[in-house]
């Protein structure tokens, strides 16, 4: 996606008030994040599945592209969470299906929400500091959650020397 400057608005990436000049910048419109930090083994060893899915907690984040968090929560269940976007990714994103995360350990539903939205998708999570009004494309949803559950595959690998396979019941 080309980014074009409009006449009389300011150009974040030129610095440029519009001075009646439109112009186009050749760059791609950078994504969203999803990431994870200080993660830890909350339960005493992971001796079954269900430990694994539910064991794991780290400070889960929803990043806007320019910086701005849309969501943080410590504690958060990494590995359910990898598991059901894994989920969602093979049954129900290709067919336009709505991705909500509800946890076995909250009472909340839609703790983190991936709605259809016209010919794009929204992105954001219950308790969201402010929303993030972005359409993002059908790729750009999948790179996202894709890279999510890489992470946590490679995490679990490094730590406890399983994966998210192992993690399912």
């Amino acid at each position: 996606m080309l980014l074009t400057c409009r006449r009389g608005r300011w150009c974040r990436w030129c610095d440029n008030i519009g001075g009646g000049v439109d112009h186009d910048h050749q760059l791609p419109r950078q994504a969203m994040s999803l990431t994870f930090a200080e993660a830890r083994i909350d339960r005493r060893g992971l001796p079954r599945p269900y430990d694994v899915l539910l064991g794991v907690e780290a400070t889960l984040r929803l990043t806007m592209a320019d910086g701005q968090v849309v969501y943080e929560e410590q504690f958060f269940p990494i590995v359910e969470l990898a598991v059901a976007l894994q989920d969602w990714l093979c049954d129900g994103f290709a067919v336009g299906s709505d991705f909500s995360f509800d946890s076995v350990e909250s009472d909340d539903t839609g703790l983190l929400w991936c709605r259809a939205c016209g010919s794009g998708w929204r992105i954001g999570a219950l308790e969201q500091d402010f929303p993030d009004l972005t359409m993002y494309s059908q790729a750009e949803v999948k790179a996202l959650f894709s890279r999510f559950i890489a992470t946590v595959d490679e995490w679990l690998k490094a730590e406890i020397g399983g994966s998210l396979s192992s993690a399912r019941p």
